[in-house]
């Protein structure tokens, strides 16, 4: 959360605690446990909300989650056969509605191949 104070309870449990996360927290409700407010640093913040301005942030995630946050912005799928190719980490900042210029640039930076074809992208070693 980037600024304020929610108070977060679990309807399903009416005895529970109430839970208050303030800016640049979290708060985590696992099913069988209590709900816990963690902080979240301010970098952290802004690369979660980098999609109110159309853009996703990653910080050294799979390529293969990369890929598949792609698909709820765009009908083009990234396609990634090679496990090793799927488990390089990214970093960046990327436009959430472009899938090619995603797959073009990670390409470029681990030394892929990327195969456009129509609503397809093949990311592969050369």
């Amino acid at each position: 959360m980037r600024e304020g104070i929610v108070e977060v309870k679990r309807r399903d449990v009416p005895v529970a605690p109430t839970v208050r996360v303030a800016t640049n927290g979290r708060a985590i409700a696992p099913i069988d446990a209590p709900i816990v407010a963690n902080p979240v640093e301010t970098a952290e913040v802004g690369r979660e909300l980098a999609w109110r301005v159309g853009r996703i942030a990653f910080h050294g995630e799979p390529l293969s989650e990369a890929a598949a946050e792609f698909s709820r912005y765009s009908a083009v799928r990234i396609q990634i056969d090679d496990p090793q190719v799927a488990n390089e980490k990214v970093i960046g900042l990327f436009v959430s509605t472009d899938p090619v210029g995603f797959a073009n640039a990670v390409a470029v930076s681990f030394d892929l191949r990327a195969e456009i074809n129509g609503e397809r992208i093949r990311l592969s070693r050369k």
